[in-house]
């Protein structure tokens, strides 16, 4: 298995000329596994040349060295490995952000809500705690049926548990899904004949013609998007969920 060097795999492929370096280099790499993933299979070359923060020439190393000037940086890499930078394109930051005031159900290690009964306490304590007057929507997050002892979700009966005179929406960990109190299914106008959205789906029970409270995907968001809308600002507790 080869070595990486994590810190220089942000360089490769940021912008690779064409086989011929002009001009005095600020860094050169060499004596390693250079992998440059261009073409249709990985494709290794001999030296690396930057200039100016770009890739100025990947090939051979006897080229690269012609770029050497004075203040050139030479980098022996050792046999080491370079690799282009792995990019994080999911990481859910703004949405950490935006969640970062709503109530957290997230279980363990990052919370405490092991089960139904530990959620509905916890959205019971977030809003005595931040003095949410009647009507105030209340927002939980992080909530992970998987983990939890009844591994299930939570149904808006359980959640008029919590309280019947606040729209209550909770976020599953996986963002995709959610769960409204019967409060807020009344305020968006859904019944059980409501059509799903398309891209959504409304949850309902068909053997007591019920809705369950649950949403998925476009579903979801617009549930959220609906409560969101009803309050300028959340209250702020700062108990940052799991993204």
């Amino acid at each position: 298995m080869r070595n990486t060097i994590p810190a220089l795999s942000l360089l490769i492929l940021a912008a690779i000329s064409c086989n011929r370096p002009t001009g005095q280099a600020d860094q050169i790499f060499y004596n390693g596994d250079i992998l440059t993933m261009a073409g249709d299979s990985a494709a290794y070359v001999e030296a690396l040349v930057v200039k100016d923060g770009r890739i100025a020439f990947a090939g051979s190393r006897d080229a690269a060295m012609r770029m050497q000037g004075d203040s050139t940086m030479l980098n022996d890499l050792q046999g080491q490995a370079l690799l282009p930078g792995f990019i994080d394109a999911h990481g859910h930051v703004t949405q950490y952000a935006a969640m970062s005031d709503v109530a957290d159900l997230s279980p363990a290690p990052y919370g405490k809500v092991m089960s139904i009964p530990d959620l509905q306490l916890a959205l019971k304590d977030y809003i005595a705690r931040n003095n949410i007057p009647n009507g105030m929507p209340v927002i939980g997050n992080g909530y992970d049926d998987a983990i939890m002892q009844e591994h299930r979700h939570p149904t808006a009966a359980e959640l008029d548990a919590v309280s019947a005179t606040h729209p209550i929406y909770i976020l599953h960990a996986s963002g995709h899904m959610g769960v409204a109190n019967s409060f807020l299914l009344k305020e968006m106008g859904i019944t059980y004949q409501t059509p799903n959205p398309s891209g959504g789906v409304i949850g309902k029970n068909a053997a007591t013609r019920q809705l369950t409270g649950k949403m998925e995907e476009n579903a979801n968001i617009n549930s959220l998007l609906f409560l969101i809308a009803k309050v300028p600002r959340l209250p702020a507790t700062r108990n940052l969920p799991r993204c």
